[in-house]
């Protein structure tokens, strides 16, 4: 997936994973309680490192991005360095202590691109200003962690606690009447008229018990039309694998990070610089 993203070509990808030199990565601070907090402290570290030239990007550009996104799946928990170690998907099976690897890896891939949408835009924006690779990762890191975005799993995992205290009616009726719409909820009709097609596939993967909270959550959801998001899957999956906490936004990021490099790349070897105007709508000045 990353090497079609990258360079168009289906192989040759996972080889520069396999020899990421992880290791020459600064780790985060013991500090760091979020898996945001550890990514961005990663990226930090990476911006210490020599920039990579993303304008014409050669194969030495394509080694070092593969080596920040495995530095930033080891800050997410994902174990081994070097050669040998298998793909991404299995490093953070064996940190996250799960069985689940062919999950995981539908899930990196699903997330890995979306059009457009706002932390896709942020990479292409600050690429076209010849920002390094780790400024370009950082900024769209810092708009994939808004609540509307890839933070809306954080959402989702205290509507599902309230799904568990109270029953998905009594929790759904609260929450819409606080806030005016669900968390997990798909509301890209225009998109995708039946729904997410990534939580589909994600969901459709897990199994979930009829009557438990996380189906009877998907249900409600259903019934208020739309359907569960993307962001529900991956919370689903989180709990149902018994991943750490917080591993639904680090899965949505990890997985999104080599989508941005593919757009970082996109827009800088454009060559121009992302710049839209604006049109005064106010009152006419005196």
């Amino acid at each position: 997936m990353t090497g079609l993203l990258w360079t168009g070509q289906a192989d040759g990808a996972g080889r520069l994973f396999e020899s990421a030199a992880t290791a020459a990565s600064a780790p985060p601070p013991p500090t760091a309680a979020t898996t945001a907090d550890r990514l961005v402290a990663c990226l930090v570290a990476q911006r210490r490192r020599p920039a990579l030239t993303l304008r014409a990007p050669t194969a030495a550009t394509f080694r070092a991005a593969a080596a920040i996104v495995a530095a930033l799946f080891e800050a997410a928990g994902a174990t081994g360095t070097g050669t040998g170690t298998g793909t991404l998907a299995q490093r953070l099976a064996r940190g996250w202590r799960t069985d689940r690897v062919d999950d995981l890896r539908a899930a990196l891939i699903l997330c890995a691109d979306h059009e457009l949408n706002a932390s896709a835009y942020t990479a292409r924006v600050v690429a076209s200003t010849g920002a390094t690779l780790a400024n370009v990762l950082l900024a769209a890191l810092c708009a994939l962690e808004g609540r509307r975005h890839g933070g809306a799993t954080r959402e989702v995992a205290s509507f599902l606690d309230e799904v568990q205290r109270v029953g998905v009616a009594r929790a759904s009726d609260r929450v819409l009447a606080e806030r005016g719409w669900v968390p997990g909820l798909w509301r890209g009709a225009s998109l995708y008229p039946d729904g997410d097609p990534r939580a589909h596939e994600l969901l459709g993967r897990l199994d979930l018990p009829p009557d438990g909270p996380i189906a009877r959550a998907a249900e409600r959801l259903r019934e208020l039309g739309g359907g569960p998001s993307i962001d529900f899957a991956l919370v689903a999956l989180q709990r149902t694998a018994r991943l750490p906490p917080d591993s639904a936004f680090a899965i949505f990021a990890l997985g999104r990070s080599a989508g941005w490099i593919a757009h970082a790349l996109e827009a800088a070897a454009e060559g121009r610089l992302i710049r839209p105007r604006a049109r005064y709508v106010g009152p006419p000045p005196r």
